[in-house]
């Protein structure tokens, strides 16, 4: 029986480098873990007489947001790329990219940017990334 299941070390976070006339996908080096956060608010449609003593409810207007951690690789063009959106207060194109060619992509301002220097270990960076209007879903080909 073969197995659809995918590892995580296999996806990869890509941050656009270009413009958006010419966009230039690169991935981000030393990127550790990545998670891809989606949530949807939810609205209380609750009435008296839904006569069954319990609450309803409607999702609400959706969110996404990445959160991603990582080695600090000095001169990686899309951690550079992040520095300069980060400190323009400007936002950013970012793909997350399955094996399988599915890509999730969207518009992101970056809301949290920590970089660490620990004595006895590798310096690291983590970022939260606020998406901006909506994630596309691109289906493998």
């Amino acid at each position: 029986m073969a197995s659809n299941k995918v590892a995580g070390v296999d996806i990869l976070l890509y941050v656009n480098t270009g413009d958006s006339d010419t966009p230039n996908f690169v991935t981000l080096g030393g990127q550790g873990d990545a998670t891809l956060n989606r949530g949807a608010e939810e609205v209380d449609v609750s009435a008296k007489t839904d006569g069954n003593g319990y609450g309803d409810f409607l999702p609400g207007r959706k969110s996404w947001s990445v959160e991603c951690e990582g080695f600090i690789v000095d001169g990686d063009a899309a951690y550079e790329q992040l520095e300069t959106k980060y400190e323009a207060r400007e936002s950013v194109q970012i793909e997350l990219r399955m094996p399988s060619g599915k890509i999730y992509e969207g518009e992101v301002v970056i809301t949290e940017f920590p970089m660490e220097f620990p004595q006895d270990d590798g310096a690291t960076f983590s970022l939260t990334l606020q998406g901006r209007g909506p994630l596309t879903t691109t289906p493998a080909a």
